[in-house]
């Protein structure tokens, strides 16, 4: 058997190991891109091409940005736009196949629309906005962060249909 490795936000992961576990937030910071086509900044808003978030300052990122990024505002006001409902995050997941991502599983409150989304981002978003309410459109849309009525982050879902018989099986199992 190999040895267990913990993963991004502490969390083990490893090829012996899975879990479906309730959903507790892991305290990080900014997360950059791995390139510099992946950063991207604009008055205030960030994005590396899987989340958006609003910063009020320019973060410092290892890689650069950019050099013409996209109007980021707009896209996180129209990915914002729409019905949304609210939104839970019931678990987080691992199920020791999908490449060491720590999955977030989102389910609307009415329990009719569940996604899966990396769980680092949620984190990020989370550890700067923790006051937060979570929005959910369907399963392959941004889930959208908002403090009050202003969207301050989205993320974007993993679209992987295999993770839904996973889960179902381990959401059977816990009740």
């Amino acid at each position: 058997m190999k040895r267990e490795k913990l993963v991004f936000g502490r969390r083990l992961h490893g090829e012996e190991v899975e879990y479906y576990n309730p959903y507790q937030i892991k305290k990080v910071g900014f997360l950059e891109g791995d390139n510099q086509k992946a950063n991207r900044y604009k008055d205030g808003y960030f994005s590396d091409g899987a989340y958006l978030m609003k910063l009020n300052e320019k973060p410092k990122v290892k890689h650069g940005f950019s050099e013409s990024p996209p109007n980021i505002e707009r896209l996180l006001l129209s990915t914002a736009k729409g019905t949304r409902k609210p939104a839970e995050i019931v678990a987080e997941l691992y199920n020791g196949k999908e490449n060491d991502i720590v999955l977030a599983h989102v389910r609307s409150k009415d329990k009719k629309t569940e996604a899966f989304f990396n769980i680092k981002y949620i984190d990020s978003i989370l550890t700067r906005y923790p006051m937060a309410k979570i929005y959910i459109k369907d399963n392959e849309s941004p889930l959208v962060f908002k403090i009050n009525k202003e969207a301050v982050a989205c993320v974007m879902p993993i679209r992987d249909p295999k993770f839904s018989e996973y889960v179902m099986e381990r959401m059977k199992k816990n009740g």
